[in-house]
């Protein structure tokens, strides 16, 4: 007894009464089923509270359109495998044979095209356990159908066949729907000129083009199995631009329907009604120069200036300014530049390249699209001033594609994007994208047509910025009201620091000069009564002797307070109240804050650097000045030695 498939293992019996025929089945569950789960589609696998290899062991992305295809931008297909409750997976082929036997995260990848490849699924443990067969069908089409128009038959066909012997898989055609000129969804704006047979789009006069869900824009067909035919037919549709899209999801590129009834022929925009082009008068050779009249350039020898070179008909890619007040960047310049015959757009390509610093967090796509709209002003020559934009690719060095850049060590990666004008050109950013140890993070410069522009070692667009900045960008960020940088919590912590230490000096001195002064009241006290021998009363003498003794015995006090309230007093309490070792400790903490200040790692570094010396600064100062005391409390003799001598003289 085995669970080579992974089902439960069951034993049941039936008991039978044989008088009345009664009977009773029992079923008892030897094996619970092992079940093999794949991962949901709102989870992500890379997240380590996600579950993977418990709450699910495989993955397969991307995952298929609602028709079970994948197409060139869903492509190839990985199926991944996440070990915990086994360790082992393998991906077959229908017939049993082994694709594919996977350790933990390892990806079984199927990127060649597909009509149907059926896979079954199965994991294994070290124990012997077996989990259940999944399965699953790879249909991958990475073809675009292709438009066509019969004028005769004033047809629109829409066709996705592949070529004998490519060994492509088509889908078939499933929608054809009518879109502006550079493919996107039809908006408020005319799709085709407006002497083009506006009126077929909206009401006479209104140069306003049909909505998406107005009746005969949009045709889907009837798909089998997910598949569509491989050619559908539209007959008598109107003047305007047109995308096929087959079952995969693959789009054709815009095709243009033209109104039968506009003839652009000698009349047109290169006959002789064209002022710019007058022709010859000869209407066997409306083209050729005409001898006896004077061409256009005859007729004004001064023409005036030179107009220049006109504008692109692609869209240009322009570095934003710095801020710095230099001049502005001059547009990029394209590598590649190529015109389609057939449709007459124009498809530009411009390398640029961009260095970003090591780090745990990964760059996805949609985080490379926002730089790129940060540093870059993409324009266009064109009245209309739309501008389309593709989702971002990003490829590893070798040219396959890559989910996200990896930036937890040093390597080249690659982002392109593309946009389009109003009139289908387009221009293709190429970033080459370098992770390094030593750079700065996010750093742009204007480019060149080979790649220049790349950003300077560990600069940035506010000037030089360390290695060792580079490194302090690993620590965990504080966030909240301190701001993002990790050195603005050192900052805090050191003039916290600073401030507790110099109020625990001060409590300290006050706590020394109390118990000074209870051991100063406790010497007058015993100076007071060993001066009773000494009393005026007991001399021989007058009151001139009384009052020579009682001056004498000022004297002394004054000279007694002397020694304690004169400039050489108040320098020893200075030396004494400002140590070395608290020198040393709010030094320390200056030098400390305007180090971390000068790194470059964060702009308002320094502000927070600055308000951490004065801090310490100011508690240095606290420390080394001397308050004035008053001098009855040490000078003055006692009170009750006072009375008691005045008492005795009467």
């Amino acid at each position: 007894m085995n669970q080579a498939g992974g089902q439960a293992v069951t034993v049941s019996h039936e008991l039978v009464e044989d008088s009345f025929q009664g009977s009773q089945f029992k079923t008892v569950e030897l094996l619970a089923e092992q079940p093999l789960k794949p991962a949901p589609d709102d989870v992500d696998p890379d997240d380590p509270a996600s579950g993977a290899g418990k709450d699910f062991h495989y993955t397969r992305l991307p995952r298929a359109n609602e028709n079970g295809w994948n197409n060139s931008a869903t492509s190839p297909v990985r199926v991944t495998f996440y070990a915990g409750d086994f360790d082992r997976f393998t991906v077959a082929a229908a017939d049993g044979t082994a694709l594919g036997e996977l350790g933990d995260r390892e990806a079984w990848v199927r990127a060649d095209d597909t009509d149907g490849l059926p896979i079954t699924l199965q994991a294994r443990s070290a124990s012997g356990a077996v989990s259940s067969k999944g399965a699953d069908t790879i249909r991958i089409d990475t073809q675009a159908p292709m438009l066509s128009w019969d004028a005769d038959a004033n047809a629109l066909t829409a066709s996705d066949e592949a070529a004998a012997g490519s060994d492509k898989a088509t889908s078939g055609v499933w929608k054809v729907r009518q879109v502006k000129a550079d493919g996107r969804p039809l908006t408020a704006e005319n799709v085709t000129p407006a002497s083009a047979g506006a009126t077929a789009f909206g009401a006479e006069g209104d140069n306003t083009a049909a909505s998406p869900a107005t009746e005969g824009t949009e045709w889907a067909f009837t798909l089998t199995d997910g598949k569509g035919n491989a050619r559908e037919t539209l007959p008598a549709v109107q003047p305007g631009f047109y995308v096929a899209e087959d079952a995969a999801g693959n789009v054709s590129a815009p095709f243009e329907v033209r109104d039968p009834s506009i003839d652009p022929g000698p009349d047109g925009p290169d006959g002789p009604d064209n002022p710019d082009n007058p022709g010859t008068g000869d209407p066997d050779d409306p083209i050729k120069p005409d001898p006896d009249k004077p061409s256009s350039g005859d007729t004004d020898p001064n023409p005036g200036p030179n107009p220049g070179p006109a504008a692109p008909v692609f869209p240009t890619i322009t570095p934003k300014p710095d801020g710095t007040g230099a001049t502005a960047p001059e547009p990029l310049t394209p590598t590649e530049v190529v015109t389609d015959s057939s449709s007459g757009l124009t498809h530009a390509m411009i390398h640029d390249e961009l260095a970003l610093p090591t780090s745990s967090k990964p760059v996805t796509p949609d985080m490379m699209a926002q730089l790129i709209d940060e540093r870059y002003v993409v324009g266009t020559g064109l009245t209309d001033r739309t501008i389309s934009r593709s989702p971002v690719r990003l490829f590893d060095s070798a040219g396959n594609p890559a989910e996200a850049i990896d930036r937890s060590r040093p390597g080249t990666w690659i982002a392109e994007q593309t946009f389009t004008d109003a009139a289908g050109n387009t221009t293709t950013l190429r970033l080459t994208i370098t992770v390094r140890n030593d750079t700065a993070d996010g750093a742009l410069r204007a480019g060149t047509a080979d790649g220049g522009g790349t950003s300077g070692k560990g600069s940035t667009a506010n000037g030089h910025r360390t290695a060792l900045a580079n490194h302090i960008s690993q620590l965990p960020q504080t966030g909240g009201i301190l701001g993002a940088c990790p050195l603005h919590i050192l900052f805090v912590l050191m003039a916290l620091i600073a401030s507790a230490y110099s109020l625990g000096r001060l409590r300290q001195r006050r706590q020394a000069e109390r118990e000074s002064e209870r051991a100063q009241q406790g010497r007058a006290d015993e100076d007071g009564s060993g001066n009773w021998p000494d009393a005026p009363w007991l001399q021989v003498g007058d009151g001139g002797s009384d009052a020579a003794a009682q001056g004498g015995t000022d004297a002394a006090g004054s000279a007694r307070d002397g020694g304690i309230t004169s400039p050489q007093g108040d320098a020893g309490n200075r030396a004494a109240r400002f140590t070395l070792f608290d020198g040393t400790v709010l030094g320390a903490i200056m030098l400390c804050a305007i180090a971390l200040g000068t790194l470059g790692f964060c702009p308002v570094d320094p502000f927070f650097a600055g308000a951490t010396a004065l801090v310490a600064l100011f508690w240095a100062w606290r420390l080394a000045r001397t308050p004035r005391r008053p001098k009855a409390s040490v000078t003055a003799l006692p009170q009750r030695h006072l009375e008691w001598d005045n008492a005795l003289r009467g």
